[in-house]
């Protein structure tokens, strides 16, 4: 191969990786917490943002920055994780704190407010019932569409601990996409 052809492969080999993290929506986020995605072919929740543990069982408040996620419907809720060494099944009225979630766009106007005692949301169970995410439907919902380049701010205030005996993990995410 002439030094001539290796400048040029090295050239186009260098575009392509560029192009292809630039294209790439989790080479761009930036922000609090983790962004991952499953992939074109995941039927739900192709993007999950992972903004960690969060203490239920203390009055608390938590501010976190987002900027740049993928343009795709996201919503913001709380996963719910039992212990799986409980065998139990979650039960949303024995799990109780009053929470506060508010998002902020770049201009400081709130585009999503939800306060309210945890069990008054909407709570998706998984199977075998140990796995709960629990999120705003409806009139004060948790859905947003984010702006590619735009900051927002996510804050968390606990205001109320549960008080509840239940063993368990909270985890603040987000979560969008999929093909369904």
């Amino acid at each position: 191969m002439s030094v001539m052809q290796r400048i040029t492969f090295l050239i186009f080999a260098i575009s392509l990786i560029a192009a292809v993290v630039g294209c790439n929506p989790m080479a761009q986020y930036t922000g609090d917490g983790k962004l991952t995605d499953l992939g074109p072919s995941a039927a739900t929740d192709r993007y999950v943002l992972d903004l960690g543990p969060i203490p239920l069982k203390t009055p608390t408040s938590m501010t976190f920055k987002l900027t740049n996620l993928p343009k795709e419907e996201f919503v913001i809720g709380i996963e719910i994780r039992l212990p799986a060494s409980s065998g139990g099944k979650i039960d949303p009225d024995s799990i109780n704190p009053v929470v506060s979630l508010t998002l902020l766009g770049e201009d400081g106007k709130a585009l999503i407010t939800k306060e309210g005692k945890l069990s008054d949301w909407t709570w998706s169970i998984h199977s075998p019932g140990s796995n709960a995410f629990v999120y705003g439907r409806g009139e004060s919902e948790t859905y947003f569409t984010p702006v590619p380049g735009k900051r927002y701010e996510l804050i968390l205030n606990v205001k109320q601990p549960d008080r509840s005996t239940v063993s368990y993990t909270a985890l603040l995410v987000a979560k969008s996409g999929g093909w369904k």
